[in-house]
């Protein structure tokens, strides 16, 4: 592997805030080879010994929420970064949880997904994903969409170089027939290039029969990484290319596509573009709004919040309500009254197609550098919000992450509950990558770093009754 593939794949993989450990990870990581299972009807749930103890925020009114189980699968090891991105089905019993760096049958760095189900209070492992053609250093895994029902799934591969070179990326729609899941198709976009890093961002319609991904380093009009998004649509079980997505004010550099989200009917999308700068300064960051007409996608509106600066990076993550009119954008090295890159999250709202700012979201607690607002995600009606803050020290130590819980009521949002693991420790990342089921009663929350059971970064999911 060259230097440049090296640090350009670790930047992609890397995303918000944990770049530097996905170097030492690369550099240090164990390289032991091992059997895989070939059954994994087995149970992949850890149950504390005793009740976990449940974190709140610093506010009165904050309700108490109760870990439900810890995730991982059966034959985790040291260096997968199992939890990097997850994904769950509407009402919350199938999740799917990918590791980044899982090497298995497809070589170093290859990665893979795993599925899971619950059934009552105990979630159990049912199949581990990999795709036909998967590669060494393909970091399949990047970025992982489920449609409502649980049955279909889109994995993103970033470094994947077939069929259009070097780490130009690919994703892979994976569905469930009969409880029997197997790979449906592989999609790539048809004027992908060498270092598009396509697949870096992914989101599905409810109904998975359509598919929006991200390609942030694509060289296009707009110029060198100014980035795209693709949209793609399954037709009979056929699936192809519907239109490609760029923004009218596209700029070399602005990584259109580092963040997708997509209404439940797959009419409308939200793009993150975490580079751009408007006239709120040098990588600032914005975000736009698509809508498909009768097949045909445009711009609708630019979104970017009212006091944005440069450097904050807004549009680093999205999320969007089944309706599409509410959307959560973040801007996770947001100066605020919490400190330097302590970040923020966004609230906008559609009302009779204009958008408009409602809420800035910030943490109780929030301190410098803890990168609130990487990720979020959104429950269906738009009224509950998670929100990771993946470098957070309370309460478990440095960098071993939170996520706080925030509800609307009558257009007004506050902080409801802080999440954190029960058996968290430093370096954890707990709050990189999360999802929620379409009632808000049950989280899912990935710590790509945490080292109990399997070994040093390898990596866990929590699930949470809320």
């Amino acid at each position: 592997m060259t230097d440049r593939r090296r640090f350009l794949s670790l930047c992609s993989i890397a995303g918000t805030g944990v770049l530097a450990a996905c170097i030492s990870n690369r550099e240090g990581k164990e390289t032991q080879s091992r059997d895989l299972p070939t059954n994994f009807s087995e149970t992949a749930i850890k149950s504390p010994t005793e009740s976990p103890t449940p974190t709140t925020s610093l506010t009165e009114t904050n309700e108490v929420k109760t870990q439900a189980a810890k995730v991982y699968p059966t034959d985790g090891d040291s260096g997968d970064w199992f939890g990097r991105s997850v994904a769950m089905s509407s009402e919350g019993a199938t999740a799917i949880i990918t590791t980044l760096f899982e090497e298995g049958t497809n070589g170093d760095g290859a990665g893979s997904a795993y599925i899971f189900e619950t059934s009552g209070e105990s979630w159990d492992q049912q199949a581990r994903l990999t795709p036909d053609d998967g590669n060494s250093e393909d970091w399949f895994g990047r970025s992982v969409a489920m449609s409502s029902d649980g049955t279909t799934t889109i994995i993103g591969a970033t470094g994947d170089e077939d069929p259009n070179g070097d780490l130009a990326g690919s994703a892979y729609v994976f569905e469930d027939n009969d409880n029997s899941w197997g790979q449906q198709a592989k999609l790539t976009p048809g004027d992908g290039d060498r270092e598009d890093f396509f697949g870096v961002s992914a989101a599905v319609s409810s109904d998975g029969t359509s598919a929006i991904i991200g390609a942030h380093r694509d060289k296009n009009s707009n110029g060198e990484e100014a980035g795209s998004a693709y949209v793609f649509q399954d037709r009979n079980g056929s699936w192809s290319q519907q239109a490609k997505l760029t923004p009218v004010d596209g700029d070399s550099g602005n990584r259109f596509g580092m963040s997708v989200a997509m209404s439940s009917d797959g009419t409308r999308a939200i793009i993150g573009a975490q580079n751009h700068d408007p006239s709120d300064g040098e990588i600032a960051g914005s975000a736009y709004v698509f809508k498909a007409d009768d097949g045909s996608w445009s711009q609708q509106a630019k979104l970017t919040p009212d006091d944005g600066e440069s450097n904050d990076g807004f549009g680093s993550a999205a999320a969007v309500s089944g309706d599409a009119t509410t959307a959560i954008i973040s801007a996770h090295r947001d100066k605020n009254s919490n400190g330097e890159e302590a970040g923020s999250a966004y609230v906008f709202q559609d009302r009779n197609g204009s958008w408009s700012q409602q809420a800035k979201l910030t943490p109780d607690d929030g301190d410098s550098t803890d990168w609130f607002g990487s990720p979020v995600t959104l429950s269906s009606s738009g009224a509950t919000a998670i929100i990771g803050a993946s470098q957070d020290e309370d309460p478990n130590g440095e960098q071993a992450g939170s996520a706080y819980i925030f509800e609307a009521n009558g257009g007004s949002w506050s902080q409801q509950a802080k999440l954190a693991s029960a058996d968290g420790d430093s370096g954890d990342r707990f709050g990189v990558s999360m999802a929620v089921s379409d009632d808000a009663t049950t989280a899912l929350i990935g710590a790509p770093h945490d080292e109990d059971p399997n070994g040093k970064r390898a990596g866990s999911a929590y699930v949470f009754t809320l």
